[in-house]
């Protein structure tokens, strides 16, 4: 006999929708999740300087010591390039006009001569070191002497070269930049 009432029955999916429902349901999940769950804002930076600021600082300084540096190598070997053809023809070139250099007035270049020595001193208004270019001429031999000097912080350079001694004065050591690009040129 059957059954007085009828059961119902759900009508069954079609088999091409499974596969569909399979993903949309794991995307509908992240969406929502999403919707619901923001994702949390950045804080403001704190007031102050940054903290690469230090390192950032530290580097463009070396870098304009470096550019300084470079700078004093080049009027050092246009000084003792300019001395010694000057001194081939039997003299001394004696005014910065004349070197072309009397327009760095930042490296504050001084010019001394004597019959057998031309000298250029150099010290830079940004700077820790002063510089010293010579050209010489004894028992017919021309020689050129490149040096620096540090100069301690707070200190007053009252230094004064001997204007015709050899060598690099007492306290003041080879400039190596500047004399590998005179022997070189």
């Amino acid at each position: 006999m059957g059954t007085p009432f009828p059961v119902p029955v759900a009508p069954a999916l079609p088999a091409s929708l499974l596969p569909r429902l399979l993903v949309w349901i794991p995307l509908a999940a992240i969406g929502l999740t999403g919707w619901f769950h923001r994702a949390p804002t950045m804080a403001p930076a704190p007031p102050g300087p940054v903290s690469g600021a230090a390192e950032l600082e530290t580097a463009d300084a070396l870098e304009r010591q470096a550019d300084q540096q470079r700078r004093v190598a080049e009027l050092l070997d246009r000084f003792a390039g300019a001395q010694l053809v000057s001194q081939y023809w039997g003299t001394w070139v004696s005014s910065l006009e004349t070197l072309d250099i009397a327009q760095h007035r930042d490296l504050q270049p001084q010019l001394r001569t004597s019959p057998i020595t031309a000298e250029l001193t150099v010290l830079p208004d940004a700077g820790s070191s002063r510089y010293l270019g010579k050209v010489q001429r004894v028992n017919e031999r021309t020689s050129v002497v490149l040096c620096r000097r540090s100069l301690e912080a707070g200190s007053a350079d009252g230094w004064e070269s001997g204007l015709d001694e050899p060598g690099c004065p007492a306290g003041w050591e080879p400039f190596e930049e500047a004399a590998l690009q005179v022997a070189g040129s």
